[in-house]
């Protein structure tokens, strides 16, 4: 696939602004990706699962599949087009939808067959719950369109794309990155020659199995929030049991996918040990909630012996925390006074501060160092341009840190007036132990 220029461009720019705005970032597995493919992640964020596996496929440059309403007449049409972005129609776009998406799937197959990468989301929708949602069958139809043009003889692979954002709506949030084993559809070719439908559901049932591998997948409903909640509560103390190696985020994976299968197990196969467990945890949330510490439910209790070291921190570090702020303040009030606002799903808050930021932020540096270019010189307002996108790192993390430090606070003064907040502690530890003593058999503890 030939290789266009504004998406070399956008590459680089979009790879500095994500750096910028991520927190810790983990990828694995994308080393040695076949061509061609179609990268199927899973659907979360928005724009921001688009991009995040995009800067993390060096090799080559991806075609995506959007919605064809971002697609206008014109000059933004032809450079979503350069993007080597390709528009879907869906029933609500009034169009002849058969036809429209013909033509897309000719475009799609074309890049394919030239040993390009396709990136679409098989769920076919986003959403933020933790959980890998029924397949639609238009990634399979693809991969079997161009296999079928090419004799089986292309090559084809389906790429599961696992993506974890630990606070997905916040600047700074720590994200992980997991491609998985990819499938080869060559095996499929006897049983899609005989029967296309059979060929098109045993691709979706691998697939699925594959995206919930790579993915924190709560398969319940009605339990949803108390086992989302429990994965971090029970988080430390399950990764020392199980003695888990490695940088952090993959500790994490690992543990919340061991807690989340026992407890769905434990559901099924032990309701009694299962319901209070559930009701345990209910109570401790309540109680926190009640004393207005909700947002310590899952973080855990925090040391209030860090309380000097924290308050030296912070006053050290305030000058720098101000001159930050002061060079960072106006592109953040356009983008949360003019941009925001038009947010109507709050799944698109993090791409619209991201999307907007992106352009806004650099605009409005720009201008600070024309300014600055009177006052002292071209190569000074040049160093303080280039300086800047550090500068709003160390703003993201030093405001997380702040959060982090007023929440102790809040800690601190409502345990010196209510006791109650000392309880919690040790039946938060209690939750914790009954989780451990119905793993006895899978645990070392």
């Amino acid at each position: 696939m030939q290789k266009s220029l504004s998406y070399s461009i956008l590459y680089r720019l979009v790879k500095t602004g994500l750096w910028v705005y991520l927190g810790r970032v983990e990828i694995y597995g994308n080393q040695n990706l076949p061509a061609p493919a179609l990268f199927t992640p899973n659907h979360q964020n928005a724009l921001m699962d688009t991009l995040v596996v995009a800067v993390n496929v060096n090799d080559r440059q991806l075609s995506f599949i959007a919605r064809s309403d971002v697609f206008k007449k014109g000059w933004i049409d032809r450079f979503l087009r350069s993007l080597h972005m390709i528009p879907v129609y869906r029933p609500r776009d009034k169009v002849n939808i058969v036809e429209r998406n013909k033509t897309t799937f000719e475009e799609v197959i074309k890049r394919l067959q030239a040993g390009g990468t396709t990136k679409i989301f098989p769920e076919g929708n986003h959403g933020e719950a933790r959980r890998i949602r029924p397949l639609k069958k238009g990634f399979a139809r693809m991969a079997f369109w161009t296999e079928e043009a090419a004799d089986f003889n292309a090559g084809m692979h389906i790429v599961p794309v696992g993506i974890y954002f630990e606070a997905p709506q916040e600047a700074g949030t720590d994200t992980l990155i997991l491609f998985g084993k990819p499938i080869p559809l060559k095996p499929y070719q006897e049983t899609y020659q005989a029967n296309p439908a059979k060929a098109i559901r045993l691709l979706k049932e691998t697939l699925q199995n594959r995206l919930k591998d790579v993915s924190v997948h709560i398969q319940s409903e009605q339990y949803y929030d108390e086992i989302n909640l429990l994965r971090y509560v029970l988080r430390p103390r399950v990764q020392q049991a199980l003695k888990l190696e490695g940088k952090r985020l993959w500790k994490n994976f690992q543990s919340d996918k061991f807690i989340i299968h026992s407890l769905e197990k434990m559901m099924k196969e032990d309701k009694e040990g299962f319901d209070g467990l559930i009701t345990s945890f209910r109570i401790y949330k309540a109680t926190l909630e009640k004393h207005g510490l909700g947002d310590m439910v899952a973080e855990g209790f925090p040391n209030t012996a860090k309380i000097p070291g924290r308050l030296l921190d912070f006053f050290l570090l305030l000058p720098v925390f101000l001159y930050a702020w002061l060079n960072c303040i106006i592109p953040w009030l356009i983008v949360k006074n003019y941009i925001l606002p038009k947010v109507k799903d709050p799944i698109f808050r993090s791409t619209m501060i991201f999307g907007g930021g992106i352009f806004t932020f650099p605009s409005i540096w720009m201008l600070q160092s024309f300014i600055i270019s009177f006052f002292t010189g071209w190569q000074i307002a040049l160093l303080y341009f280039l300086s800047m996108p550090f500068v709003l790192k160390l703003l993201i993390l030093m405001s997380r840190r702040i959060k982090k430090t007023l929440k102790i606070f809040k800690y601190w003064r409502i345990k010196k007036t209510d006791k109650g907040v000392i309880y919690n502690s040790f039946h938060r530890h209690s939750i914790v132990k009954q989780f451990l003593l119905s793993k006895t058999n899978e645990l070392t503890i």
